[in-house]
């Protein structure tokens, strides 16, 4: 007769049901007017989003058993918002897989691949408008894209405007006084006060006058215009720099301000942690010159010279040099100025003269060259580069400060 096994402590003992990695979707519940959404919770938990604190929030049981949220008795109510917009903005959002979802009654098909079908411009502006209210920085930057290639060509430039400033799209302020200062047919001067306002209005004319009504991007009116950008950005710069303050560039700012502080605040609905040691995560270039901006608007001496630093190791790769001027001027960086005149002096390859002239004034296109001329024959040596004899064909920083002297003396310091 076989003996029977010995009984274990642990026999009888179940151990304990995990959640699978990836089959096991956490859900989240939204009511849009008189709809209910049920979608994965994954989708609204980027950490520069502005739902995570909200998964935390006691529902309406009167224990707040319910968190909001967890199901159709306690969903997040989103007042004043659209369900046409709000589905727009999930269509975009779970992309892969509403490409896949069947059809109400439909069984499951895997070789369906649904189109985004968001109607068109309405729609779009519906998914900027909440892209931009939460936080949604992807969906955002393809909103602002897709409706851009949508403007209705009806819509007249102040309209363009006003959209341009409710959802922060400093581009599109930009493009559209230029569109303003260029076009080739005469204004209704009431029409252009009654909607810009007198001083906005005043400002387009006189631009229009000084150019002799010919684009501000002529040619031949390089000696009085720096590039149409730089024109545009100091002409209008309150209108365009209100637009520039956006929350994220506050709350990068505040990052900045704050460092030991933000190093271990709790998420809100989280309880203290004396151990958190969060870092500083102010995300990239676009942040840092949101910084600079307000550092600079402000006089934060220390903060401003921290944000110059910042933005200067990461200018993107596809800036210009008269990119980089433009915003040099814009926040007085002496520096950079004369780095970019260095840049172009003593770049080893050739230049396109056509477009040294086109985004330089003639003067500054001349000097340029003529520097240039002068180190390639030998007639100027570079002492002042730290060399012990002079090199052929390299002008030093010196010299350089000395030639556009004028341009750079109109900037701050660094």
């Amino acid at each position: 007769m076989e003996k029977s096994p010995t009984p274990t402590p642990t026999d009888g003992i179940q151990s304990p049901i995990q959640r699978h990695d990836y089959f096991y979707v956490d859900t989240i519940t939204f009511q849009v007017e008189d709809t209910l959404f049920r979608v994965p919770k994954w989708g609204f938990q980027d950490p520069e989003c502005d739902f995570p604190w909200m998964f935390d929030l006691p529902g309406p049981g009167p224990n707040g058993e319910h968190v909001e949220g967890t199901s159709d008795d306690a969903p997040i109510i989103l007042e004043g918002e659209s369900k046409s917009h709000f589905t727009a903005l999930l269509k975009v959002l779970f992309y892969p897989l509403y490409k896949v979802i069947p059809e109400p009654g439909e069984l499951y098909d895997p070789d369906l691949d649904r189109e985004v079908d968001i109607g068109g411009y309405d729609e779009w502006v519906g998914v900027l408008h909440l892209a931009t209210k939460w936080n949604l920085k992807p969906i955002r930057k393809q909103a602002i894209q897709e409706v851009g290639r949508r403007f209705p060509g009806t819509m007249e430039s102040w309209d363009r405007i006003a959209i341009a400033r409710k959802y922060n799209v400093r581009e599109w302020l930009v493009k559209e006084y230029k569109d303003l200062v260029n076009r080739n047919r005469p204004h209704d001067i009431d029409t252009l006060c009654e909607n810009l306002g007198i001083s906005e209005a005043h400002r387009v004319l006189q631009l229009r006058e000084n150019s002799s009504r010919k684009p501000v991007d002529s040619y031949y009116r390089r000696e009085s215009f720096d590039t149409a950008s730089d024109i545009i950005l100091k002409t209008f710069a309150p209108e365009i720099d209100a637009v520039g303050e956006s929350k994220i560039h506050f709350r990068a700012f505040l990052k900045a301000l704050y460092p030991p502080l933000y190093k271990f605040i709790p998420a809100l609905g989280k309880p203290y942690d004396p151990n958190l040691d969060r870092k500083v995560d102010i995300s990239g270039y676009d942040e840092w010159l949101g910084v600079l901006h307000l550092a600079t608007k402000w006089n934060f001496t220390s903060m401003r010279k921290q944000a110059i630093s910042e933005v200067e190791r990461c200018f993107p790769a596809t800036l210009t040099s008269w990119d980089k001027m433009a915003i040099a001027r814009k926040y007085n960086v002496r520096e950079w100025l004369v780095w970019q005149y260095d840049n172009l002096v003593n770049q080893a390859a050739a230049h396109n003269v056509v477009t040294l002239f086109e985004n330089l004034s003639i003067s500054e296109a001349q000097r340029v060259l003529q520097l240039r001329e002068d180190a390639s024959c030998g007639r100027i040596q570079c002492w002042d580069c730290g060399m012990s004899t002079p090199r052929r064909g390299v002008l030093g920083r010196q010299k350089i400060v000395e030639v556009f002297a004028p341009e750079i003396n109109s900037v701050g310091t660094k």
